[in-house]
């Protein structure tokens, strides 16, 4: 092998890459776990309560017996079962994914104060797999009509239209 043949393991070495190709390799390791992990959602179920004076279709919460999701129950009556059920299980996603924690809600049981954009991003396309895996894809389907404005539901309090919601719902029901 002559001076000029270098590999690149011979690069990497004496670059000092190993802990950036470590980093690289250890990141795609993870979102490829991530990808893979069998999507019914390995965390404890929410149990569901109506809440009649709720403003908004759900939210989670959580009260002395753990997390709780709260639902409007004339709203889900009038927006039907599928799209309530992709809320409700939005919501879920919410605990499954850490969003929220049990002493965010000691003073105020409806405290939105954690809500993050990237988090409803986040429920939503767990929600959408997990639906996708129960075979409930029309629950799915309904949602994604109703965030790109194709749904005769239109105003869903708390949950307004967002072309960018559906989309990525729509992309996350088909990983």
């Amino acid at each position: 092998m002559k001076e000029t043949d270098v590999g690149l393991v011979d690069i990497i070495t004496r670059a000092s890459l190993w802990p950036v190709v470590a980093l690289a390799v250890s990141f795609a390791a993870g979102v490829s776990l991530f990808l893979s992990t069998p999507v019914a959602a390995e965390c404890d179920p929410a149990r569901q309560a109506p809440a009649r004076a709720l403003s908004e279709i759900a939210i989670v919460s959580a009260d002395q017996y753990g997390f709780v999701i709260f639902y409007e129950p004339d709203l889900v009556s009038k927006i039907g079962p599928l799209l309530s059920t992709f809320f409700l299980e939005h919501e879920s996603a919410h605990v499954c994914l850490g969003h929220v924690q049990y002493d965010m809600f000691t003073v105020d049981p409806y405290s939105r104060s954690w809500l993050r954009e990237a988090y409803e991003l986040q429920a939503d396309c767990l929600a959408a797999r997990i639906l996708q895996a129960q075979r409930k894809g029309k629950a799915v389907q309904v949602a994604i009509e109703y965030f790109s404005g194709d749904s005769p539901i239109r105003f869903v309090p708390g949950h307004r239209s967002d072309v960018r919601r559906a989309t990525s719902i729509r992309e996350c029901a088909t990983q």
